[in-house]
């Protein structure tokens, strides 16, 4: 059972307190003289204990002056020794370790020297007086003040096994933070990926199937049966990538794009009405599963943007495999028909970016004299880390 520390004052003056009936049922209390000085010297000490929350110091030093008071003028009375061992025990739980010693080390002077003085009296021969009077000091003074050093190192272990598990648990919160926010990072690219490939490309075959209302109505239907397709798919692929954030989804998703998709994913764009030329040349190499994703929603980030701001233009995509490098350069004229006007977040091409870099690769996107440009180049000899949430 713990004392706390605002208690220990009141219980050390309460158990000095408590002598005071022990001294007066004792067979000679009534006709010894010193009774009243060791009742008086008892309720002196137990008040002074009433501050050692206050000045631990001062305590100790007024309850060795009464104690070593109450042994010259009474020679062999030990009464007061109670309120020594209490005072030194509160005294370094309340004060440093140099503090207390400072406190400590003259009065330890002082009870040896009140103990040799009152020794002769109380029928101590010489020759033990100084041994008797150390050894009362060791047991009034420094043993309870090593219990206290003690009980503060342990206080003081405790105390740092707290803090540190506090601070491990709050390190351990942090990541776990950060692991989720990085996790909806990553989903959010998905989503604008996936929002900003399809639904550019529903916007196109819309507006071109609205000006083919008139004229050709087979090609209409084409532009209206490529519209829905593309919304199934864009609803697919959200539901996919939303269902990774609940706990309760049973199914799995679909797997990951990887490079060799991109010949599929160039004759869908034309099949939504763009203008493409796709063109490959060199060796391909095995690159990373997350490389492969990346590469996927560069182009497909690159064709949306080609569709928003030249939607009639016609596009190049050049597939380069040269060595240890994979080089995809989208690559699209000036367009004669206006602006989508479709709004942009302008994450597309910094998350692209992120990701490139995630993978040892680099993006350069920007205009040209006839158009717009935007290159990858990724390493193919480097294998790509593994990130979650890197699918649709």
């Amino acid at each position: 059972m713990f004392i706390t520390r605002n208690a220990r004052p009141l219980l050390s003056a309460a158990l000095v307190l408590l002598l005071v009936p022990l001294l007066l049922a004792l067979p000679e209390a009534s006709t010894s003289g010193t009774l009243a000085l060791g009742v008086a010297a008892l309720v002196i000490q137990a008040a002074a204990l009433l501050g050692s929350g206050r000045a631990p110091g001062v305590v100790l030093a007024v309850v060795v002056v009464v104690d070593s008071a109450l042994i010259v003028a009474s020679p062999g009375d030990s009464t007061g020794g109670l309120g020594v061992v209490l005072a030194a025990y509160g005294a370094r739980r309340e004060l440093s370790r140099a503090r207390a010693v400072a406190w400590l080390a003259p009065l330890v002077v002082v009870s040896v020297v009140a103990t040799v003085l009152a020794g002769p009296d109380a029928g101590i021969e010489t020759a033990w007086l100084v041994p008797f009077g150390v050894a009362r000091a060791v047991l009034l003074l420094i043993t309870p003040a090593l219990f206290a050093e003690a009980a503060v190192s342990r206080a003081q272990l405790v105390e740092a096994l707290r803090e540190r598990a506090e601070l491990a648990e709050r390190e351990q919160a942090a990541a776990a933070r950060h692991a989720v926010q990085q996790q909806r990072t990553q989903m959010a690219r998905e989503l604008h990926d996936i929002a900003a490939h399809h639904l550019t490309g529903i916007i196109v075959g819309a507006q071109a199937a609205n000006a083919l209302a008139e004229r050709d109505r087979t090609q209409q239907r084409t532009y209206l049966d490529a519209l829905q397709t593309d919304a199934r798919a864009a609803l697919d692929h959200l539901r996919l990538t939303v269902g990774l954030l609940r706990s309760d989804e049973s199914a799995d998703p679909a797997p990951a794009p990887v490079v060799e998709d991109l010949p599929r994913i160039i004759r869908d764009a034309v099949e939504r009405g763009m203008a493409i030329e796709f063109r490959t040349t060199g060796e391909p190499a095995t690159i990373g599963p997350v490389a492969g994703v990346v590469v996927i929603r560069g182009v497909q980030e690159a064709l949306a943007n080609a569709r928003k701001h030249a939607p009639d233009a016609p596009v190049t995509v050049t597939e380069t495999w040269a060595g240890d490098h994979l080089r995809v350069v989208v690559e699209n004229g000036p367009g004669s028909a206006p602006s989508l006007g479709v709004p942009h977040s302008g994450y597309g091409l910094a998350g692209l970016r992120e990701r490139l870099a995630l993978v040892g690769g680099t993006l350069d996107a920007g205009p040209t004299a006839s158009g717009w440009r935007t290159t990858l180049v990724l390493s193919v000899t480097v294998p790509a880390p593994a990130i979650k949430g890197d699918s649709e």
